[in-house]
């Protein structure tokens, strides 16, 4: 994956799930994450394409139980720079990574899990995320995976669980963390 393509994920990203941690870090430390994930052997971006512009993409962890420990290990210093501008302008911003700091760890799969599953606001509504889960559960298949895992924010407002149930993830565990509510889903899949 080139730097444009990164670019393009980083935008959709940002446009997407704007209130998640990532973006509110900043363009620059997004990018970062993209670059630290394309290169590690413990996830994989997987993207739907049309011509050369993205319209989703989807990263499934292998190790998620440490993927935020190795983000933050290998990009400390982008971390800080980021944090240290943001945090005095943006107090929401401020109490969740405290809320972070203080929470305890929350359920981990040894099995694969989505991080991040998006897609670009022109074509949501397309089937183009129903098309990305073929794609990463065929992926799974071939390496004989039998199930993957996905947490999403228990809100009623949040129209990820709806997509994920209507694409056969059930529910399988709920926990607290950072001061939020979520739901932990998992789908089997036939072999």
């Amino acid at each position: 994956m080139d730097d444009t393509e990164i670019k393009q994920i980083v935008s959709i990203h940002q446009k997407t799930l704007g209130e998640d941690l990532l973006p509110q870090l900043g363009e620059s430390f997004l990018r970062g994450f993209y670059h630290y994930v394309n290169q590690s052997g413990y996830e994989k971006i997987f993207t739907i394409k049309d011509d050369n512009k993205i319209l989703a993409t989807c990263i499934i962890s292998y190790k998620s139980n440490t993927l935020m420990n190795r983000v933050i290990k290998n990009l400390f210093f982008q971390l800080l720079s980021a944090v240290s501008t943001k945090i005095f302008t943006n107090k929401k911003l401020y109490k969740y990574i405290l809320k972070i700091i203080i929470s305890k760890s929350y359920f981990e799969s040894l099995s694969p899990e989505i991080s991040y599953i998006f897609t670009n606001p022109e074509f949501q509504g397309k089937g183009i995320g129903h098309k990305m889960l073929i794609t990463v559960e065929e992926n799974l298949l071939n390496k004989n995976i039998k199930e993957y895992y996905v947490k999403t924010i228990n809100v009623s407002t949040n129209k990820a669980i709806q997509f994920y149930k209507k694409n056969g993830f059930e529910y399988f565990d709920d926990f607290e963390y950072a001061g939020n509510s979520y739901l932990y889903l998992k789908k089997s899949l036939n072999v």
